[in-house]
């Protein structure tokens, strides 16, 4: 049959589908920009390759899926998804391993054991004999540009009827760090698959390249092991024909299925009707593959048995997967005898290849309305140039021979036939249950290559393999939706509530027990279900095989109806779905939100992560207008918004969190950062429209900040750090109302305030042309500390750390970042080292801490090592106690767990060991590189800093951060102080009088103008009152702390003193009061006297007054008092 040629044949022909190029190159460019916010490296995301990338015809969005690799070998099951909605990434998620160049790899590209000698390997594990392999005949290979083979393609027919494909991957091992999935090394592995001939495994083996050891086995044939019933065995071979029912004498139309139709689950659910031109019936005429073809047309041949584009439904009772029997009508007439009792099978076996031939197209062709299409790797023979590939009809075997009690389905890569395997029941002691007959378990089964093709993309099959998947809870569901009457429900709670079994018909139950599960599916947890939650995923007793896939499509089945309930309608067929996809509601909606979430989660999701994706194909499609429902269905079952996941791989602890999931949420960024003493400015904003703000903060540890609230959307406030540590402040903003009908939103921004240095010496002054004495300069001084913050970069050394927590003999881990601290313990005793705080590019901010004493040499770091520790401290962080000898040299290496990792932590010893890092000086806020580190800093003559020398003269502003506080730099001013004279003007006064001299030129802060006399240099103070002409010069005098610079002189200025030709009185007043006279001076009978208008001059008691002449202006007159008089000369 040839279902695993085309799988190969897609592996091994880069070429084998036409990817949307541009889209594609939008996709690679858009995660190579952004690759630190994916918290990978360049590295990790470099020959990114694609596995399938597609348009998506029901939504129009873009789907890019691409594989990690590494050294040009793809890495397994490591995928990025990546969404383009009108040319622009949307959405995008993946698994990568991060920092893949420093972790440790077993294996290498060459001395690798050969392929074929891993299949034997790989053949041997699963118990086939090796005799099988006489006939193996290699068909094809692939190799790199250097030679190194990569895959091989072989054909042994004692094997498989198949194809049998060996690639060369990188295996990523993981291990579980406190419940959390840590990849520690990559295994280069010879991945081995093929399908067994009985078709009942398929087979996926990775063999160690290096070794032979088999590292992991999977079956890719999904095994749904319903339970063995406790009822009645009955033969699976049955002997004769019951009277069937149902007929009469009917007359049957051509293009005609006797069926249980949709939406009946079984035999014990309703009656067979006929279904006329089904295909015509799901999809509209003229839009889908069902009505170009109808259901037995594969482009090709148009067939009269139950076989077509999509499915080739035949009995394989023996269990040989051949061409087995198959109902044949020349009219599509397939209407044949049912009997309902004890042995029926053979009687009833057209009638279940019709059945399951049926049920597999209808699921097929409503699916396909919903998105599950040729370019999303639907099951078709003949794609009808719609995108994807074809030859992937469904073998669908009824009554299969190879097992009872059970179903399964094997689902390669698009292109590749699937099939589906449906088998007798040993349930009932009244009739012989058929699976071919329960529409439950058709639809559970196809809803597995549903789920399957539409994670991680049609170019992957092999994404829902982790232990905590949903992928019986995909199917599950699945099967809810088709085999429920809608047309019967209301939108109300009381529908809602009606528990709802599956497989209640192939375990012999009535139709209200409980069937293949240990609860029933209903939106009531009072009385059927409430102790299903989240938590039974590690409730090992209900979660294995397929309890955690039931947990699934609980919370699917909640999410359904509370979408019923808000919309206030249901579909009553759920094929009937509008052309627009906005007016999707109700149970249209939730199920095109089920299969877009499919196709936007990880590859191996966890239910968080598929809860996440469903929450994101609700906001682009929808615009979020289902959040809230959405948020309440999965949060009453203990997948709050807070619930954490275990390891995808094993582990099956998990977090149940109740916290509401939903409401108004901010739309402006969630943290912030600013240096302590600056201002802090936020606005809050909302998508949620008609929403008020306020916001609260409490008082925190180390910031001097008392509490604050405010009923705004706006914060502006300082806030000061006053340790050397950074700190975190939370403000709480409320959004009232909240949404979903809960209070008002509560919702945290943090703002990690960073301390800012002091400088010793922040300000500092020379004089213009003089030189910067040794030992000056601006000054920030090292002193000792218990913390110190450091920063790691990809530039910083690496060594390989040890491994282990609180030990004391080296074990080597892996190759990370570090930083070291040297210091020589100042007395005996215990010391302890932790680091309190990290913010590292990984997800756990995972650190590691060692000791060494007298000297480290990375190269060696087994030697002189002492201690180490990885996880004592709180969460990832390290802690150790270590008993230390005074005098002795000491080395505290501080490094990251995983490799590549960058980022700061802030380590702490017990008492001050460490020194303050040394001082970086920058030209600019933002420049990269320092241009000195030192605590010292004289810019005079450094290269960059824009003084060669002080000749010239001003003030230039330097940057000094330090390596505790890196994030916030401090303002510092050098400043050159001018010697340039000021200028000053002369003056003239009349003898007697004074001047006060003015210049300009000596404004500065500090600067203080001084006057000197020329003639002997005399520091004069204003005014001046010379009796002679005089010159004066002036000089700046600059102060800068201790510098005191004095300026050049001034021009010489004068100060013209002239006797006036009178005296002349300036105003009323006293003969004896030099103010009465222009000459400030007394007349002393040189000059006429002139007594001015309106002026009266007294001549006191007992004064004698001199003058040469006297002359009265205006009404100018004398009064003389008592004995006072004056003389009149010549």
């Amino acid at each position: 049959m040839g279902i695993w040629l085309a799988w190969i044949a897609l592996l091994l022909i880069s070429s084998g589908q036409l990817y949307a190029q541009v889209e594609v190159e939008t996709a690679r460019k858009y995660v190579l920009a952004n690759v630190e916010q994916q918290k990978l490296t360049t590295t990790d995301a470099t020959g990114l390759l694609v596995s399938s990338a597609y348009k998506s015809p029901t939504t129009g969005w873009y789907h890019v899926y691409f594989n990690q690799a590494y050294q040009s070998i793809e890495v397994y099951n490591r995928l990025m998804n990546v969404v383009l909605v009108d040319n622009q990434v949307s959405y995008l998620n993946h698994n990568f391993v991060a920092s893949i160049d420093f972790l440790p790899k077993t294996g290498a590209l060459k001395g690798v054991i050969t392929p074929l000698e891993a299949l034997q390997k790989a053949v041997s594990d699963v118990g086939l004999v090796a005799a099988n392999l006489l006939q193996t005949q290699a068909l094809t290979t692939k190799k790199l540009n250097d030679g190194t083979l990569t895959q091989s393609l072989y054909s042994i027919p004692d094997l498989s009827d198949e194809k049998i494909d060996v690639k060369l991957y990188w295996l990523p091992v993981e291990t579980d760090r406190k419940g959390q999935k840590i990849v520690e090394k990559l295994a280069l592995t010879w991945n081995v698959r093929f399908l067994t001939k009985d078709a009942k495994n398929g087979w996926n083996i990775h063999v160690d390249a290096l070794s032979g050891e088999i590292l992991q086995k999977r079956d890719d044939v999904v095994h749904c092991n319903f339970g063995t019933p406790n009822h009645l065995t009955a033969p699976h071979n049955c002997l004769g024909l019951s009277p069937y029912f149902g007929f009469g004498k009917k007359n049957f139309s051509p293009n005609g299925y006797t069926v249980f139709d949709y939406p009946l689950e079984s035999p014990n659910h309703g009656s067979r009707t006929e279904s006329i031109n089904p295909y015509a019936r799901f999809v509209p005429t003229g839009t889908g593959p069902g009505a170009t073809n109808g259901w037995h047309d594969d482009g090709i041949t148009s067939y009269t048995t139950t076989r077509g584009n999509n499915v080739w439904a035949q009995e394989d009772v023996d269990n040989n997967n051949g061409v087995g029997a198959s109902p044949s009508s020349a009219t599509l007439s397939f209407n044949y005898p049912y009997t309902f009792g004890l042995n029926t099978a053979t009687g009833n076996q057209n009638a279940a290849i019709t059945n399951l031939f049926y049920w597999n197209n209808l699921l097929h062709d409503v699916l396909w309305k919903f998105g599950f299409d040729e370019p999303s790797g639907n099951f078709q023979n003949n794609n009808l140039e719609r995108g994807g590939l074809g030859n992937d009809y469904v073998f669908a075997d009824a009554q299969d021979g190879g097992g009872m009690n059970n179903a399964n389905f094997f689902i390669p890569v698009d292109g590749t036939n699937g099939r589906m395997q449906m088998y007798l029941w040993s349930s009932s002691n009244t009739y012989q249950p058929d699976g071919d007959f329960d529409n439950g378990i058709i639809s559970h089964e196809y809803g597995h290559g549903w789920s399957t093709r539409l994670t991680g993309g049609p170019g992957n099959s092999s994404c829902l393999q982790n232990a905590e998947q949903g992928g019986e809870g995909w199917s599950d569901y699945l099967a809810l939706m088709l085999t429920t009457n809608w047309a019967s429900l209301s939108a109300n709670v009381a529908s809602a509530n009606l528990p709802r079994s599956i497989g209640t018909y192939a375990t012999g139950e009535p139709t209200n027990g409980l069937g293949i599960r240990q609860y029933a599916y209903s939106y009531d947890m009072a009385n059927v279900n409430g102790a299903v939650t989240y938590a039974k995923v590690g409730d090992t007793n209900f979660s294995i095989p397929h309890g955690i896939g039931s947990i699934w499509a609980t919370m699917l089945w909640d999410m359904t109806w509370e979408i019923i309930l808000q919309d206030n309608q249901i579909t009553a067929n759920i094929y009937d779905t509008p052309t627009s996809l906005t007016a999707m509601r109700g149970n249209i909606a939730s199920l095109k939100l089920v299969t877009e979430g499919l196709r936007l989660q990880p590859c191996s999701p966890s239910f968080v992560q598929a809860r996440d994706a469903i929450l994101q194909a609700d906001q682009l499609l929808f615009g979020g207008r289902y959040r809230c429902a959405i948020g309440r269905a999965f949060t009453r079952r203990g997948l709050g918004a807070n619930a954490s996941t275990g390891v995808s791989s094993d582990d099956r602890i998990v977090t149940e969190d109740y916290t509401p999931i939903g409401g108004s949420t901010l739309n402006s960024p969630a943290t912030a950062t600013v240096c302590s003493g600056t201002s802090f400015t936020y606005t809050a904003t909302s998508s949620t429209t008609g929403v008020s703000f306020s916001w609260t903060r409490a008082a925190v540890s180390g910031i001097s900040n008392a509490s604050a609230t405010a009923n705004s959307s706006i914060i502006n406030e300082p806030l000061v750090n006053t340790t050397s540590q950074p700190i975190t402040v939370r403000y709480i903003f409320s959004l009232s109302p909240g949404g979903c009908g809960a209070g008002p939103s509560l919702l945290p921004v943090d703002v990690t305030v960073y301390p800012a240095i002091i400088p010793t010496i922040g300000s500092y002054s020379v004089c213009q042309n003089a030189t910067v004495p040794n030992g000056e300069g601006l000054l920030v001084q090292i002193v000792q500390t218990n913390t110190v913050t450091r920063t790691l970069s990809s530039s910083s050394p690496t060594y390989v750390r040890a491994t282990g927590d609180n030990v004391t003999v080296y074990s080597a881990g892996q190759p990370v970042y570090y930083q070291a601290f040297t210091f020589v313990a100042p007395s005996s005793g215990p010391q302890t080292f932790e680091i309190i705080s990290a913010s590292l590019s990984d997800t756990f901010n995972d650190t590691y801490l060692s000791l060494y004493q007298t000297s480290f040499n990375p190269a060696s770091p087994a030697t002189n090592f002492l201690h180490g520790d990885d996880d004592n401290g709180n969460a990832y962080l390290s802690k150790l106690t270590h008993s230390l000898t005074q005098g002795v040299t000491y080395i505290v290496v501080v490094a990251t767990y995983n490799g590549g990792v960058t980022g700061s932590f802030t380590l702490q010893g017990s008492t001050p060991l460490f020194f303050t890092g040394t001082p970086n000086w920058f030209t600019t806020p933002t420049s990269n590189s320092p241009i000195a580190i030192n605590s010292l800093f004289n810019p005079v003559g450094l290269a960059g800093s824009g003084i060669p020398n002080t000749a010239t003269a001003g003030t230039t502003t330097f940057y000094v951060s330090t390596p505790e506080q890196s994030v916030c730099r401090v303002a510092t001013t050098f400043t050159i102080l001018t010697t340039a004279p000021p200028v000053a003007s002369s003056t003239t006064i009349t003898v007697g009088s004074s001047a006060t001299l003015n210049a300009t030129g000596c404004s500065d802060v500090g600067s203080v103008l001084k006057w000197y006399r020329t003639a002997d240099d005399m520091e004069v103070s204003m005014p001046v009152s010379p009796t002679a002409t005089t010159q004066y010069y002036a000089r700046c005098e600059r102060t800068t702390g201790t510098r005191v610079c004095l300026s050049d002189k001034s021009e010489n200025v004068t100060v013209m003193v002239v006797v006036p030709a009178v005296f002349a009185s300036i105003k009323t007043g006293d003969w004896d009061m030099p103010s009465t006279w222009n000459c400030n001076c007394i007349p002393d009978g040189s000059l006429p006297v002139q007594i001015m208008d309106t002026h009266t001059v007294t001549i006191p008691n007992a004064y004698v007054a001199q003058a040469k002449g006297l002359r009265f202006i205006g009404t100018g007159k004398i009064l003389q008092l008592g004995t006072g008089r004056i003389n009149i000369g010549n």
